[in-house]
């Protein structure tokens, strides 16, 4: 968020330097101007031209400032990311924990939903929605530890008969003992099967899903897969 901000504010910058250019022209055309004309027995104060001249400097020091702000942060960004992906080609065939609620469902398996939450929650439930967003399940359970948990699907519909194959999504809740809501992570965890890249991010394979190398959460040192 705060490089965000930053490259907000230098590019502002940049889009006024025609602007300012003109009116800095400007002035100094309408200073000489005046003291061509002014009456040498009745010379101007200088005191407001001496004034506006500074302000002018200061505001050009800020737009090269500004400039250069930009470049550096694209270039950090540009070599933090070449870094990322490097170390993303080294990452096939290992387990990965990742941010994101998808499931690659198969028709009859069962498999784990993942998930993290900060404390002890007295009732989890977890809503499972197919691929066109209708929602099929809903699992609930109780005394849950704080920790990296997950909670098992059938596969099932809640009138129990099997849905088809698909990439499904889940929503989780959590309650505390005190019933106030608690914040929860949902995860995935499976293969990284293969990798491919868009622009300057690298696009993972797990368990069939798409997924962002910066949602990578963990990463085991030998093989797994979902579940």
């Amino acid at each position: 968020m705060e490089i965000g901000n930053v490259t907000g504010t230098a590019s502002n910058l940049g889009r006024v330097t025609s602007g300012y250019d003109m009116g800095k022209e400007d002035f100094l055309n309408l200073m000489v101007a005046q003291l061509k004309n002014q009456d040498p027995l009745n010379p101007q104060d200088s005191t407001e031209f001496t004034a506006q001249l500074a302000q002018y400097s200061s505001l050009e020091q800020l737009i090269n400032l500004g400039e250069k702000m930009d470049e550096s942060i694209d270039a950090d960004l540009a070599l933090a990311q070449t870094v990322s992906n490097t170390l993303a080609a080294d990452l096939l065939g290992k387990e990965a924990t990742i941010i994101g609620n998808a499931l690659q469902h198969t028709t009859g398996e069962s498999q784990d939903v993942h998930f993290r939450i900060g404390d002890f929650a007295d009732t989890v439930r977890i809503t499972i929605y197919d691929p066109a967003g209708n929602e099929v399940r809903t699992i609930e359970q109780h005394a849950v530890s704080a920790g990296k948990q997950s909670i098992e699907w059938d596969g099932k519909n809640n009138a129990g008969k099997d849905l088809p194959p698909g990439i499904y999504r889940f929503d989780i809740e959590a309650v505390g003992t005190d019933q106030e809501n608690m914040s929860v992570l949902p995860l995935m965890i499976g293969r990284i099967d293969s990798i491919r890249y868009e622009g300057l991010d690298a696009i993972l394979m797990v368990n069939g899903i798409d997924v962002s190398f910066t949602d990578v959460l963990e990463l085991g040192m030998g093989d797994g897969g979902e579940g």
